[in-house]
């Protein structure tokens, strides 16, 4: 009998987990269709998510230069009538992300969290804009040891926050690839995995220093990094060459800790 009574338990529970999962799914669908975003580069011209691809080539590639030059992108988000503005400024010097709404970022917080995952997705990109808001994001960071679970917890989802952000802004702008799939993710609410990536993103200088010891800079691609060694954006046809040289076995540097395995995402 006690067998039973905590089976039956057992399942009304599951049942009343799965219950509030669906509805929460289906509450975040909900808020996240219901809302519409744009960019700008201060109050300059307006991009929506289906324009992000001509925003990045328009508006933040041609920033990239040698010097530590700070410039804002604004994300504003409007849903049922209520409208927030968020500003992130990036370094023209490498396209790092600096500040959150004026708070400078510390750097255990803008550095990438290799082990964490993330879904980049539109309902994803349009929920997580929120944190911007909800976070303190110049909260220094004690040492991993000294953190209580939720400075712990408040971290990941900072992190977590910023690496979605970083890809919208940042690495679309860096390569090629990542301004297509991120086309694809908003026009055809496509789902990628950021970790099939990993590689590109780890490789823009090892990249950029191909493509010189190559000679195959472009008319089009801008430089800076504050020796003019850093380009943007990285083409297809670059990575194509890069990596296919390393299979070669041709000695280029590249990023040892994950290898060019492509870029699987499929639309739902």
């Amino acid at each position: 009998m006690y067998k039973n009574i905590v089976v039956k338990i057992s399942l009304l529970s599951l049942f009343l987990l799965f219950s509030g999962c669906v509805q929460n799914q289906v509450s975040l669908k909900n808020n996240s269709s219901a809302c519409n975003v744009v960019f700008s580069k201060g109050n300059g011209q307006k991009y929506d998510l289906k324009d992000i691809r001509s925003f990045v080539a328009n508006e933040i590639r041609p920033e990239l230069i040698d010097t530590d030059k700070e410039f804002p992108i604004n994300i504003i988000k409007e849903c049922n009538g209520v409208k927030t503005s968020n500003i992130i400024t990036m370094n023209a010097k490498n396209y790092y992300l600096t500040q959150v709404n004026g708070q400078k970022l510390p750097s255990k917080i803008e550095t990438y969290n290799n082990e964490l995952a993330l879904t980049i997705s539109q309902e994803n990109f349009i929920n997580l804009i929120d944190n911007l808001r909800k976070y303190k994001f110049d909260t220094p960071v004690p040492d991993w040891n000294d953190q209580t679970y939720k400075e712990v917890e408040d971290v990941y989802y900072k992190q977590k926050t910023l690496k979605m952000i970083a890809f919208v802004l940042a690495e679309s702008a860096r390569f090629e690839d990542a301004a297509i799939a991120l086309d694809k993710v908003f026009k055809e609410n496509c789902t990628i995995s950021w970790h099939d990536f990993n590689a590109l993103v780890h490789n823009w200088r090892n990249s950029s220093d191909y493509v010189t010891e190559t000679r195959t800079l472009l008319d089009k691609q801008y430089k800076g990094g504050g020796h003019s060694h850093l380009y943007a954006p990285i083409t297809s046809n670059q990575i194509e060459s890069f990596v296919k040289d390393l299979q070669d076995g041709k000695n280029y540097n590249f990023y040892h800790k994950a290898p060019f395995l492509g870029y699987y995402y499929e639309c739902k």
